[in-house]
């Protein structure tokens, strides 16, 4: 399969964006918590600086790696929602190697934008393989 390139990521940030009115802000990192794309919804102002949203972006991810003891009884993560006073953040994993974060308006109905609007794209995505050259050769045969 075809690894999407850098354009593809913003492409799929840009997306996810347009598909709900109370998406803010659409993030992708990599395994080491690595900002490679972003978008922000026309005339939304970040609450957080670029330091800070690479801080919240690695928080949000060992908080998904650092499920493994659960994971034999409770199934992977797929979801991570952080309700904060003035947005919520959900982070899920991407692919293999790769990691989402939206963030979202304050007063809206998050998980239905969550399943309904974000999903469907996450789930495309989620069928290429973006996982890094070191998945690829460990993946099964």
């Amino acid at each position: 399969m075809v690894r999407p390139s850098q354009r593809r990521f913003k492409e799929i940030c840009a997306e996810i964006l347009a598909s709900n009115g109370g998406i803010r802000f659409v993030g992708i990192a990599d395994g080491k918590s690595r900002i490679i794309a972003s978008e922000f919804r026309s005339g939304t102002s970040p609450l957080l600086s670029q330091d800070e949203s690479a801080l919240s972006f690695v928080l949000s991810i060992v908080k998904i790696k650092s499920d493994k003891a659960l994971r034999p009884k409770l199934g992977n993560i797929r979801c991570s929602i952080a309700l904060y006073e003035k947005i919520a953040i959900a982070t899920m994993p991407l692919g293999t190697a790769h990691f989402l974060m939206v963030s979202l308006d304050r007063d809206i109905d998050h998980e239905s934008i969550i399943f309904n609007d974000i999903w469907p794209v996450k789930a495309k995505i989620d069928n290429l393989d973006i996982g890094s050259a070191a998945d690829r050769k460990s993946a099964p045969q």
